[in-house]
């Protein structure tokens, strides 16, 4: 043990004047190697998964993603929504411009597409970049008395930690999290540059500094609090440097963010969230019904509850929505008891920042980096979620650390090795927990179901993991037993949803599908009800309904539903409503139906209205005039029209074939069916055609030939 006396924690004057002498080249590359390899086990078991979440928004139904390099063009240029949606949708407050990010997507998509583990590796890889980068830079700010112990310093604890941390499984475990990666990794990078510049005075430091925050920002809008953060950390950290330097080493970032600002604003506008307020429901918008007073309020529970999490991370889950966190009143103790904690941290970050003590400037970096995602400022259209924490998490922890040192009131190197116990053994607590939840992350039946347990109040993780058991249902080589289970755990998640949320129509609808497939039709057809009830304008719900009422026979009740959706879907194209697969269905059911040929042949000639080329449907009216109609001549004519279009159609040419052998020119048919086998030589019915064909004209040998080879195509066909 030491003789000298102990000196007082680093939390003073002092720790904020220090200036780093080249730690790096004194303690070497070890401890980078550690942090860089700690990231590879903390997250390596994420690189075996599938696409999970938001995944399909950004990467695998991202038309311009899809479209690999070729896309780049039209993701630096529209909003990050619309290569999903198809068009400019101003669904969130702000729009999202984060062209950066989803680049590498549409560019890993060109090297290899559908191959999520590619993106895993590069998320990994970002984060063990962004612990390195995070280590040096938090070096500048608390420099190591001794480097070569460089294990007991601010900057490694605080980085171990950070990296060991819990709630950040969200950023590096979902792909899509890549965007939060990309803006800290880049914000930091700002960050270091800017000090170097004014501990070096080298000038290349300050274009940097501006292109890395700009980069940032290209990936995702954290990084704009840190126009207040970074000269708050220069004034704080480096206050001997005059204030001219101070400001010149500012002017990049704020120089960068001015560009950015211009070129977001005149790509995706000021995005008002417009169109999710149109017809919105409390699943896009959770403050939707709320008064202003009660969304603060409820604003205010979240605060205190990130503030648990990131102290706490034990109870996490990639979904906080209605009604998880219910909309409460500022009557609510725990409301006041939130605000009472929130305001006193912000007075005392204020307080011991003035003070130069460094848990001050922790609590204000949490706090002004938290202002962007807080929901107080500006709507992220959810109650809360771990993400966005990703980037505050770093001023909460040089906080937290900064207060164990204080706590254990010593700072000698050989006495401060008890803090390192302490902190050493909450990062491997937080690593474990860390590399469990990752599990969770594996692909969305998983997450989904998993987080059920977790959010059992959400109405959407009910419906979302409600529709992924029925997708691991309906997947192949599922057995029945099995798939029955799945099914009714699917039923049981959609009931919780609709419990929760009674107009959630999403939710009526699977539960409406996993009863058809359940052979529960009249429960099915009560549930689809309830979807169109609800959603008058989801499609799917008239469709499935019309299936399964044909499905037992109520053709009057399928034609209504059919009726229905084509009366309140939009023109497509204008003067002609809806499009041709729906009116073919509707013809369809008609025609099962046996007395209402006429109403099947006028809806199969509004689909041909719509599509000329719908070759089905011409040979769906030849159908109807042959075998509803007895009209003979038109069942041939509109069957060669169907085979001119789509000379594939087996099934038409034994239509047209029967009913040339019904005019009395056997010879006829036989040419008919025997056109069929060129473009259909497998068909089995179109072979014992030809045989019953060769029955009529007395040849039994060619006859038996045919049967034979229908029968060999297709045992069971009689």
């Amino acid at each position: 043990m030491s003789s000298k006396k102990p000196s007082k924690a680093a939390t003073g004057p002092s720790a904020a004047t220090s200036l780093p002498s080249t730690p790096s080249a004194s303690a070497g590359y070890l401890p980078y190697a550690m942090l860089f390899l700690f990231a590879l086990l903390l997250y390596g078991n994420t690189v075996t998964h599938g696409y999970a979440l938001d995944d399909s928004i950004v990467i695998t139904d991202n038309q311009y993603t899809k479209l690999g390099v070729a896309g780049l063009g039209k993701i630096f240029t529209t909003d990050a929504f619309e290569g999903f949606f198809g068009t400019k949708k101003d669904l969130v407050q702000g729009g999202r411009y984060r062209p950066l990010s989803m680049a590498t997507f549409a560019i890993e998509w060109s090297l290899s597409k559908k191959n999520p583990g590619l993106s895993h590796v590069g998320n990994v890889l970002l984060y063990g970049l962004l612990g390195l980068l995070l280590f040096a830079f938090l070096r500048q700010l608390f420099p190591e008395k001794d480097p070569a112990k460089w294990w007991l310093g601010v900057p490694f604890l605080v980085t171990m930690l950070f990296m060991a941390h819990p709630i950040h499984t969200e950023v590096v475990a979902n792909i899509k999290g890549r965007d939060e990666l990309m803006a800290m990794l880049f914000l930091v990078g700002a960050m270091y540059a800017s000090f170097r510049y004014v501990d070096t005075k080298a000038i290349f430091w300050l274009p940097i500094a501006g292109l890395a925050f700009f980069l940032g920002l290209l990936s995702k809008e954290t990084p704009l609090p840190f126009v207040a953060i970074l000269p708050l950390s220069l004034w704080f950290f480096r206050r001997s440097a005059p204030t001219a330097t101070q400001l010149l080493a500012a002017a990049p970032v704020l120089a960068a963010t001015g560009v950015y600002l211009a070129i977001r604003f005149s790509v995706v506008g000021f995005g008002g969230g417009s169109d999710s307020q149109q017809g919105s429901e409390i699943l896009n918008d959770p403050f939707i019904a709320a008064t202003a007073s009660d969304r603060a309020a409820t604003v205010m529970l979240t605060w205190g509850m990130y503030l648990v999490k990131l102290l706490v991370p034990i109870q996490l889950s990639h979904d906080y929505y209605f009604n998880q966190i219910p909309i409460t009143s500022w009557g609510n103790p725990m409301v006041i008891g939130s605000l009472s904690l929130n305001l006193g941290l912000i007075g005392l970050g204020i307080y011991l920042a003035l003070k130069r003590n460094a848990i001050g400037y922790g609590i204000l970096f949490y706090f002004i980096s938290f202002s962007i995602t807080s929901n107080l400022l500006i709507s992220i259209g959810t109650t809360m979620g771990e993400r966005f924490v990703f980037v505050p998490s770093l001023g909460f922890l040089i906080a937290v650390v900064m207060l164990m040192r204080l706590l254990f009131k010593r700072i000698d190197l050989e006495e401060a090795k008890p803090i390192l116990y302490v902190i050493a053994g909450i990062a491997l607590l937080f690593a474990l927990k860390t590399v469990t939840r990752n599990a969770v992350w594996k692909d969305n039946y998983t997450l989904f179901t998993t987080d059920a347990a977790t959010s059992p109040n959400s109405a959407k993780v009910q419906t979302a993991a409600g529709g992924v058991t029925i997708e691991r249902a309906e997947a192949k080589g599922t057995g029945p037993l099995e798939k029955t289970k799945l099914l009714n755990d699917a039923i049981q998640h959609l009931e919780r949803a609709v419990a929760i949320y009674p107009e959630h129509g999403n939710a009526w609808l699977l539960m409406g599908n996993a009863q058809h497939k359940l052979d529960n039709y009249p429960g099915s057809l009560a549930s689809y009800e309830k979807a169109m009830h609800f959603r008058p304008l989801l499609w799917d719900a008239y469709k499935n309904a019309a299936i399964t009422a044909r499905k037992i026979k109520r053709y009057d009740l399928a034609a209504g539903y059919y009726k229905l959706e084509i009366e309140r879907k939009p023109t497509l194209p204008p003067g002609v409503a809806v499009g041709a697969e729906l009116w073919y269905d509707y013809g369809s059911n008609f025609e099962e139906w046996g007395i209402k040929a006429d109403s099947a042949i006028w809806a199969y000639s509004k689909a041909i209205e719509i599509d000329a080329k719908m070759a089905k449907a011409y040979g769906q009216i030849g159908r109807v005039y042959g075998m509803q109609l007895n009209n003979l001549d038109q069942a041939i004519a509109w069957g060669e029209k169907a085979v001119a279009i789509d000379p594939k159609l087996d099934w038409v040419y034994e239509n047209i074939g029967i009913a040339t052998a019904m005019k009395g020119n056997p010879q006829g048919a036989l040419a008919v069916f025997q056109r069929g086998l060129v473009v259909s030589p497998n068909s089995a019915k179109l072979h014992k055609n030809i045989g019953i064909t060769y029955q009529s004209l007395g040849d039994p040998t060619s006859a038996e030939q045919s049967f034979a080879k229908a029968r060999q195509l297709d045992p069971n066909l009689r």
